[in-house]
């Protein structure tokens, strides 16, 4: 069994007692325009609405995106500006759950992440682990009918030599008999509902990954 990939949704609630940036008509700094952008693996994934004049907001965002590997999540609070480039108001790194499930925390911003940053973040995070099985001649897996299955067949070029090999599904109907028009290979690509299908014809083995699906 392999890790394919891992399935986030990780939810912004909210944020409390965040550092004022803006300054009232007496030159007194009072509140923010607060957003937040969510990082992973040093790409931005994601980022909540701008909530003005707070420095309590409530966001309630659900971001969802798809990893390969395991990375913590760095939240970036910023003061929106349309005069200027938006204030970082602080950072939150949040290490990756070790195991698939949903967990609600409050996250602590450092003091010592953006100048004079203060508060905290309320954060949910679901994970689920999409992982990928080896089949062995005798196998039998049990699915659920709501289960998306994706079979992949690979093989490498010996020697330089094309290699040839198939992969099909077959239907057996409710009589025992194959069923020819729900049957999907390199010849049939799909069946009659369109339920299973077939990426085509592979002669080489020279693709990256799998080489039929």
């Amino acid at each position: 069994m392999g890790l394919e990939h891992i399935e986030i949704q990780l939810t912004v609630i909210q944020g409390q007692g965040l550092v004022a940036k803006d300054k009232n008509f007496v030159g007194k700094k009072t509140s923010s325009d607060p957003y937040t952008e969510v990082w992973c693996n040093r790409k931005c994934v994601g980022k909540t609405s701008t909530k003005n004049k707070t420095l309590d907001p409530v966001w309630n965002k659900k971001i969802m995106f798809k990893i390969k590997s395991l990375a913590p999540f760095i939240l970036k609070v910023y003061d929106e500006d349309l005069m200027s480039s938006p204030d970082l108001m602080g950072a939150v790194s949040i290490p990756f759950p070790t195991n698939p499930g949903i967990i609600t925390n409050w996250y602590e911003i450092p003091a010592d992440s953006a100048k004079n940053a203060s508060g905290k973040i309320e954060v949910k995070i679901e994970t689920n682990f999409i992982t990928s099985q080896s089949l062995i001649r005798g196998n039998e897996f049990d699915l659920a009918g709501s289960d998306l299955v994706q079979i992949g067949l690979a093989w490498d070029m010996v020697r330089g030599k094309a290699v040839d090999l198939d992969v099909s599904a077959v239907a057996i109907a409710n009589n025992g008999q194959v069923s020819m028009p729900d049957t999907v290979y390199y010849g049939n690509t799909a069946n009659r509902n369109r339920s299973i299908t077939h990426s085509g014809d592979e002669r080489e083995g020279d693709e990256v990954g799998d080489d039929e699906v």
